[in-house]
């Protein structure tokens, strides 16, 4: 039964929430198509295979279904359900929830006619049912588990139904009429075309066969032979039945007769359509997986009305000689053809040099089966009985090619210490038997232990790869320095060289040898060795003179266990035991003498300490630091580099020397010896402290000495 979708969403319940439900009566064990609009994506129906209740919906050329168990039992009615809500698909047998699973994918409209009994496609064999359907149906709702156990307690329908109901009342199966008669395939047909009818005898026929008579209610649509004759023992045949060309909906019924009684059937003849049919497909007998192939095919329009300008081919790759009877039957091309309408009888010859085969379609080498089917994804509006021809296939072997990156000749160093520059080199190899055309990256990697891949793996450097033919081998280097801090122990590592470390080529499928070499380690000794210089002591005297030289002595030590090169140190005045900016350097002596683990310097240098540093006399720190440049790296032992000596200050008492009483001349004359007069006075607080100082005598037109032009020096003596 069909009921025409009429160009509107009345019954495209599938766009939102929904249920489809009815009463079967399933007699034997296959496939049976119970209701829906199944044709190409966003279709949804319900069916039954053996036992169990199948509730699919179709997108993007994927079939989600949820199923039940054999919860259903020959020659008895049940009720049964498919629910698509709240995210979910769910099937009902009999009031009861049986199986659900998420389901979040949009469907939209589709222009599919709904069915009762049988899809608008055809398959071989057709998923007709072999059975009884009562009570359809559709909801644009999800019903409930309650809703449905009421629809299956309703008594009206549970007695009708033969189901065993409250009051034990059990209804015996329809009987078999002598003849029956039904549209087998397909139904509608296209006008033009032919149908196939089947006539089923209740008994096998008897000696000499079963005459059938056949009527046609309206010659002039549909038509066929007058009688036909069921062979001795057999209680089928199927016949062929014609139809003529029109382009509107119609029907005609045909009426078989034995003895006095008669089956009646409506064949549905739908307007005439296209008909597409592939032949002479062609591509090369072996090909590699990830390469790009050509195929070319010739496809004629069989129908009695033209196609479209818009036709789509799609190709499938198969493990064996069926089309979509596995989901691992894939789609390794498509093709669109937009040049035009194909006429009835009109064939034309296609060529796509674009089918590629994954790798990951290909878990050997092998031979698989490559299928075209033309006019698909409805983009050819063919009718029931058209499609058979849509799709051929060829046999094909499938290499997997492929290619295979490693790492190889990592070298670097034997022992590896902190602070130090060492040099690593590797090369990267195609392995594989198939060239690498598009990018990968690949890093080196030091490992502090000989585990690949945990927390305390460090990457060292990072190289793009680019083309790489089979066989082909790049090579590469790097510097590195491993940080002296944190501090590590000493242990056993690993350098090593990670290939294509996003999976940017397929190499293999996961876990396959191509995919698990891809990790080339070289093992070294990591030592973790760091100097440590240190200020082991120092000695001041007791009291020094500001503005006096005086000796300082100090003993520096490395108590690391590496040899520390040459340093800067240095000699530092502070008016407290702390290291700040108030500090004031008194010496920097350089230290060119490396020093060994546990090695030791005893150095003395004078210094001085500037009067203008010392606030007065009192008690004040010298401090020296070593490896004051920091050019020493000594990891975590840097902050142990300075160490201070309390002493004495004195502060110095400095004279201050004024000129005063200065007498000479009011006038004088060029080349005149005249008298001048001054006195020299101490102001300070402390003694002159040179035996003898100069005066000099200026002359000058202001009492600036810029410009003034010195008289006579004369020499004077402390006081």
């Amino acid at each position: 039964m069909r009921v025409p979708d009429g160009g509107n969403d009345d019954l495209d319940v599938q766009t939102g929430e929904m249920t489809i439900a009815a009463w079967v009566y399933i007699r034997t064990n296959g496939d049976h198509f119970i209701a829906g609009k199944e044709f190409g994506d966003d279709s949804y129906s319900l069916k039954v295979r053996g036992q169990a209740l199948y509730f699919e919906l179709i997108n993007g050329g994927n079939v989600d279904y949820i199923n039940t168990g054999n919860d259903l039992t020959y020659n008895e009615w049940h009720h049964v359900a498919g629910v698509k809500a709240n995210g979910k698909i769910k099937v009902f047998v009999d009031g009861g929830e049986k199986s659900s699973t998420d389901f979040t994918t949009t469907l939209v409209a589709n222009d599919t006619d709904f069915t009762i009994g049988g899809p608008v496609y055809t398959t071989s064999p057709q998923p007709d049912t072999n059975g009884l359907i009562d009570d359809v149906r559709l909801y644009s709702r999800g019903l409930d588990e309650t809703e449905l156990t009421a629809i299956y307690n309703d008594p009206g329908f549970a007695r009708q139904h033969s189901r065993v109901f409250r009051t034990n009342l059990q209804c015996q199966p329809p009987i078999d009429p002598l003849v029956r008669l039904k549209v087998n395939y397909p139904n509608p047909v296209a006008a033009g075309r032919q149908t196939s009818l089947e006539i089923r005898l209740k008994d096998p026929a008897p000696a000499g066969g079963t005459d059938v008579s056949l009527t046609y209610s309206d010659a002039a649509v549909v038509s066929g032979p007058a009688s036909v004759n069921i062979p001795e023992g057999n209680s089928q045949l199927w016949l062929d039945v014609d139809t003529s060309l029109g382009s509107a909906f119609r029907s005609g019924d045909v009426i078989a007769t034995v003895g006095a009684e008669n089956a009646r059937a409506t064949v549905s003849v739908a307007p005439a359509a296209p008909d597409v049919a592939v032949a002479n497909l062609n591509v090369p007998p072996t090909v590699s997986v990830n390469q790009n192939f050509t195929a070319s095919w010739t496809v004629t329009n069989n129908g009695q009305a033209p196609t479209n300008s818009y036709r789509q081919d799609t190709f499938y790759l198969s493990t064996d000689n069926v089309l979509f009877n596995d989901p691992n039957d894939r789609v390794v091309g498509r093709f669109y053809d937009n040049n035009g309408v194909l006429a009835p009888g009109q064939s034309e010859n296609a060529s796509f040099n674009a089918v590629n085969i994954p790798a990951t379609y290909i878990p050997a080498d092998g031979t698989y089966y490559l299928f075209i089917l033309v006019g698909d994804a409805g983009t050819v509006q063919e009718r029931n009985g058209n499609y058979g021809d849509n799709f051929i296939s060829l046999p094909i072997t499938v290499q997997r090619n492929l290619p295979d990156l490693v790492a190889q000749n990592v070298s670097g160093p034997a022992t590896v210490e902190p602070g130090a520059t060492y040099t690593v080199s590797w090369d990267v190899k195609n392995a594989g038997s198939a060239a690498i055309t598009t990018g990968s990256s690949h890093y080196v990697y030091f490992s502090y232990d000989d585990v690949v891949g945990n927390a305390d793996d460090v990457a060292l450097t990072g190289r793009r790869l680019g083309a790489i033919g089979i066989g082909e081998t790049q090579s590469f280097s790097q510097q590195f320095v491993i940080p002296t801090i944190p501090v590590k122990p000493s242990s056993d590592g690993l350098l090593y060289v990670k290939v294509d470390v996003d999976n940017e080529i397929y190499e293999d499928a996961p876990g396959g040898p191509a995919e698990t070499n891809n990790v080339t380690p070289t093992p070294f000794r990591f030592e973790y060795r760091v100097p440590d210089l240190q200020v082991a002591s120092v000695s001041a005297p007791v009291e020094v003179e500001s503005d006096t030289p005086f000796d300082l002595s100090w003993t520096t030590k490395n108590f690391g266990n590496k040899t520390a090169g040459a340093v800067n140190e240095r000699i530092y005045f502070s008016t407290d035991n702390i290291v700040n900016g108030n500090d004031v350097e008194i010496g920097s002596f350089p230290l060119l003498q490396p020093l060994d683990p546990d090695q030791l310097v005893d150095r003395i240098q004078s210094v001085t300490i500037p009067t203008n540093s010392v606030p007065s006399t009192g008690n004040y720190y010298v401090y020296v630091k070593t490896d004051a440049d920091g050019t020493v790296d000594e990891g975590a032992n840097e902050n142990n580099n300075i160490t201070f000596a309390p002493f004495r200050v004195r502060r110095l008492l400095r004279p201050d020397l004024q000129v005063t009483n200065i007498t000479a001349p009011a006038a004088a004359f060029f080349d005149q010896t005249i008298q001048v007069q001054w006195t020299v006075s101490n102001n300070g607080s402390g003694p002159t402290n040179a035996a003898n100082w100069q005066d000099t005598l200026y002359i000058g037109l202001n009492q600036s000495l810029n410009g003034a032009t010195p008289l006579v020096t004369q020499s004077n003596v402390s006081f």
